[in-house]
């Protein structure tokens, strides 16, 4: 049976259905690097070290940045990270960044995740109109605040990307459900 569905996930795609646009989810991609912090054991040194936390909010992030910045502040973060992340820096850019590949014609192979795929710059203002439709009057506040200054942070002028990257790792968690 799952063979059968398996065969089934071709016909689903943009071209029997032009109109549809797919993209990824910033809360699972930050499921899945918080998974990742787990499955190395690296959760007590995530909740204990602010600097190691930040770092790996960083990753997440960088969504939020214009698909050209995405890679460039990727290895600008990566030359800066821990030792002690190698194997989360490894997962994030085998599946959403692309691995080093040893041929000079082509840089990088392909992400298993696409950028475009998970990229979500292009839909923030939307997102926080569709968020706040949804959002009990209590926690409207707080969450509009959020917003302000992720817009605040991605639309200073005088900020390099790897600084907007380090800004928004501060408002970021990856826990939050």
């Amino acid at each position: 049976m799952f063979h059968q569905i398996k065969n089934l996930i071709p016909n689903f795609g943009p071209p029997n259905f032009p109109t549809s646009i797919l993209s990824g989810c910033f809360f699972h991609l930050c499921q899945n690097i918080y998974l990742v912090v787990i499955h190395f054991g690296l959760k007590t040194l995530y909740d204990d070290n602010g600097d190691f936390a930040k770092q790996i909010r960083s990753l997440p992030a960088l969504t939020l940045l214009p698909i050209p910045d995405v890679i460039p502040t990727f290895v600008e973060i990566k030359a800066q990270f821990q030792a002690e992340s190698e194997h989360v820096l490894t997962y994030f850019e085998e599946y959403y960044i692309g691995g080093i590949q040893s041929h000079l014609s082509h840089p990088r192979k392909a992400a298993k995740y696409d950028i475009l795929l998970w990229n979500e710059q292009s839909y923030i203002d939307a997102e926080i109109i569709q968020a706040n439709a949804g959002v009990t009057k209590l926690r409207r506040k707080d969450q509009v605040r959020q917003e302000t200054r992720i817009l605040n942070i991605l639309n200073e002028p005088t900020k390099t990307a790897l600084e907007k990257v380090m800004a928004l790792a501060q408002i970021i968690s990856l826990k939050k459900s």
